[in-house]
Parts: structure tokens; sequence; C-alpha cells
């Protein structure tokens, strides 16, 4: 993953969290400018190689390095879920229609 931390390339896992183990996770480099290979963002995609594997109801997680943020700070560590049909799912008890993400743009 370190050589090819550019791609977007799966590479087969095992997901550990308190004792809780998915042993058929894919796990790969992610962000945009943020993408480091000594440091990487990654995502771990459950459903990768099985469509129905799930971790706690959730299809992928995303852990961030914060190799942006020199102080590490400004986040606490955490998963970040994806936002995907089975969020919309758990949270609003459907998941047809369309899904927006927006961003705040300040001074307009």
């Amino acid at each position: 993953m370190r050589r090819d931390y550019l791609l977007d390339t799966y590479f087969p896992a095992q997901f550990n969290w308190n004792g809780q183990i998915v042993a058929d996770a894919g796990i790969r480099s992610r962000g945009s400018g943020s993408r480091s290979a000594a440091k990487p963002n990654l995502k771990v995609a459950f459903d990768k190689y099985d469509s129905k594997l799930r971790f706690f109801g959730l299809v992928s997680v995303i852990l961030k390095a914060n190799n942006q943020d020199g102080s590490l700070l400004r986040e606490m560590v955490s998963i970040v879920e994806a936002l995907d049909g089975a969020f919309l799912l758990r949270g609003f008890g459907e998941d047809t229609g369309s899904l927006v993400s927006g961003k705040v743009l300040y001074g307009v």
C-alpha cells in the first residue's frame, strides 16, 4: 500500500475494534491533497469482498490520519462513517432518494 498510496487499490485486511473482528475487509489509501505513504488516511470497506458484510451496520469507515493538522488537536480520534445508503437507512429508516452533501462557503 505504501508503494501505491496514490492509487485507490484495495488490499485484503482484518479489522479489529474492541475485540470485534471483520476478517475479510478491504482497505485502501484515501484523500486528495492529504495522501501520505508514511501516515495514510484509510478507507475500510467491509463489503469489498462480501457485499452483505457489515460492521455494526456500516459498510465502510474512514480512519483519518490528520496529517494536515500539525497540532493533531482539531479532531478527536474517531471513526468517520461513510455517508451512503446504510447511513440513510439507519438514520432515517429508508434509503431511497438522493443523498446530497454540501460545503459551507463563508463570506458569500
